[in-house]
């Protein structure tokens, strides 16, 4: 005789604490404990069981560690297909827990594969892309760090969160949705020509934002950048940084003074100041409208103030210092900020400023400032 459905369903809670010696058992990083489990699936990204109590879990791939008693022959090809996978980004996310980039930057790379759809969106594809990001930044190869970037990017506009790297500095500015250490500054050019197709994923982005950010680092190298319309604030930033380069004197102004009334908002983000620093020297240099050790202090007001939050910022502004004395025929102080570079690569002292710089109100436009506003060859 068969038993009644409705009985069974009764039943079923009654019997769960007996079944137990069946389930599987999951094995779990971190010293997290093991979960026993009457039922588990894989899903994009991770694994979710229901416990003999009842309750619903799921965990990212990078926290499972083995599973025991699997039986079912679909779940055991899934689980030999996706070990690997969870146990390269566990290894890559601890080594940069405890801060090796270097050693783990090789597994992130491994894995990341960024997707648009609804699949690519899980907290295993944030963990990769942001572990990714975390280990390149310090690089400042712009153009190398742009997948990576943009991925965590649409990924927490998505709503997606994770815990793996609370210990660490915060990337992303939520205000503006830009990343601080990311300024749109082009570093190779041959990078450059590849980009555009590099970031075709983000430029047919759903998310309006995440879809302009990408045309605009795409753009870095351009002089055609003009305003949208946009509402969004970090679109306007990124538009005003990009408009300083113009060789439209009205449009190069006004981009000028859209970055200072940004900067000087009561809840601006703190990064914008650093950005201004750079991109308004650069802007005038560029120009030849104003003079060269007025620009020089300017541009060194960043390893002066900024080093210890924005030290690739800060080097860069030591290194086109250095270049731009050298054109001018100031070998010496030109020679004394090379010193300092090749003495520390991260460390530049507080006190850099005016005194390796002394002004000489004499000296009028550089004489030998180039004209190219588009870009400039770092």
């Amino acid at each position: 005789m068969r038993m009644p459905r409705d009985l069974i369903t009764l039943l079923l809670p009654l019997l769960a604490p007996f079944m137990v010696a069946n389930a599987e058992v999951i094995h779990l990083r971190d010293g997290a404990a093991s979960v026993d489990a009457v039922r588990v699936a894989f899903v994009p990204g991770g694994l979710e069981l229901v416990t003999s109590s009842g309750e619903n879990l799921r965990f990212a791939l990078d926290q499972v560690a083995r599973i025991e008693d699997l039986t079912d022959p679909i779940l055991i090809d899934q689980w030999t297909q996706l070990q690997e996978p969870a146990r390269d980004v566990w290894r890559a996310r601890t080594r940069l827990q405890r801060g090796d980039p270097e050693l783990a930057r090789a597994l992130f790379q491994r894995h990341f594969s960024p997707r648009t759809g609804d699949e690519g969106d899980h907290e295993f594809a944030l963990i990769i892309a942001e572990g990714l990001l975390r280990c390149l930044l310090d690089s400042g190869e712009t153009e190398a760090i742009l997948p990576a970037a943009l991925e965590t990017i649409r990924l927490r506009r998505a709503g997606l969160t994770t815990d793996r790297y609370r210990d660490l500095p915060v990337m992303i500015d939520e205000r503006s949705w830009l990343i601080p250490h990311l300024p749109p500054i082009a570093t190779n050019d041959l990078s450059m020509n590849r980009l555009s197709e590099e970031l075709r994923h983000w430029r047919i982005d759903s998310d309006p934002f995440v879809s302009r950010l990408a045309e605009l680092y795409a753009s870095m190298d351009r002089r055609s950048v003009r305003p949208s319309g946009s509402s969004e604030f970090g679109v306007i930033l990124m538009e005003a940084i990009l408009g300083s380069r113009s060789l439209d004197a009205g449009l190069r102004r006004d981009a000028l003074e859209t970055l200072e009334e940004l900067s000087s908002l009561d809840d601006a983000p703190g990064f914008i100041e650093a950005w201004r620093a750079w991109f308004g020297a650069t802007s005038e240099l560029a120009s030849g409208e104003v003079e060269i050790d007025r620009i020089l202090l300017d541009l060194l007001e960043l390893p002066a103030v900024h080093q210890g939050s924005y030290p690739v910022l800060a080097r860069r502004a030591i290194e086109l210092s250095a270049r731009v004395l050298a054109g001018e025929g100031r070998q010496e102080e030109s020679a004394t900020l090379r010193r300092i570079l090749q003495e520390s690569t991260r460390k530049v002292p507080p006190v850099l400023t005016p005194r390796l710089l002394p002004l000489d109100e004499s000296r009028g436009p550089a004489s030998n400032s180039t004209t190219d506003l588009e870009t400039e060859n770092e």
